[in-house]
């Protein structure tokens, strides 16, 4: 079975399988060095590069998966519009679970969200169609 070597700690110490930890801001046993390794390991500056790179590819992505229903159908009141945005509560509440000290935030977002789809439903859905 292969390891996966994840450097977060001071000196690369490497987690053992299961343990979390947590990187501190500063390095106890060395004070004086502050965040210096965070940004003089090479794992730890490719580790965060790669985050930063997929949460870039996701958020250009979304903002694709939203704008062009927005900017076609949803303005025509074409109900697949309304559909396709329904996926966005769900990416919101997904976030508020992976991190949760985003919620002020995402909350806000939800209800703003929420109140897009819900506010036109009856231009989507009128009562006379069966």
């Amino acid at each position: 079975m292969s390891c996966v070597k994840v450097y977060v700690t001071p000196g690369n110490r490497v987690l053992p399988e299961g343990e979390i930890d947590l990187a501190p801001a500063l390095d106890t046993a060395a004070p004086e060095r502050a965040w210096e390794w965070l940004t003089s390991e090479p794992q730890v500056i490719e580790f965060i590069k790669f985050w930063f790179r997929n949460f870039g590819i996701w958020v250009l992505a979304l903002a694709v998966f939203v704008l062009v229903p927005s900017a076609t159908g949803f303005r025509h009141g074409q109900h697949r519009a309304w559909y396709s945005l329904l996926d966005l509560p769900v990416h919101i509440i997904i976030h508020m679970f992976i991190w949760p000290w985003t919620i002020p935030f995402l909350g806000i977002l939800m209800i703003v969200t929420l109140l897009g789809l819900l506010l036109p439903v009856r231009v989507f859905f009128p009562k006379d169609v069966v």
